[in-house]
């Protein structure tokens, strides 16, 4: 059920013009993921910074976790930015998703909303 909420919400933004979709036949899950697999890469979030201040970025699609020098982030990282995440040969290279990132933090208040709504309904019960 909060997934039928979640997609809806999602396409809601979408009708409204606040988060831009140029492909429309998919469905909101594979609108956040079409477009960092089509071009080799995959989502990572900033999840923490460890007590050697490394970055610790959580890969969404292999449920890795990737420790990264604190000055090779780019420039305005923070716990809870999304990136795109390609792996080199050596390294793993780190461009920011401001869309993804925003994206995110809605979904994540919507779902909030929704437990508290759910709290609310069984108090009053």
């Amino acid at each position: 059920m909060t997934r039928l909420y979640l997609d809806g919400f999602i396409m809601s933004l979408c009708l409204l013009g606040i988060y831009h979709v140029a492909i429309l036949n998919f469905t909101p899950h594979e609108m956040l993921t079409h477009g960092c697999v089509a071009q080799g890469c995959q989502y990572g979030v900033l999840d923490r910074f460890n007590e050697n201040r490394r970055a610790i970025i959580l890969l969404e699609s292999v449920g890795l976790e990737v420790h990264i020098e604190h000055s090779d982030l780019p420039s305005g990282s923070k716990e809870g930015t999304w990136f795109k995440v390609t792996r080199g040969k050596k390294s793993y290279h780190l461009t920011i998703d401001a869309q993804k990132t925003w994206l995110e933090e809605r979904k994540a208040t919507f779902l909030n909303y929704l437990l508290r709504q759910e709290t609310i309904q069984h108090s009053s019960r």
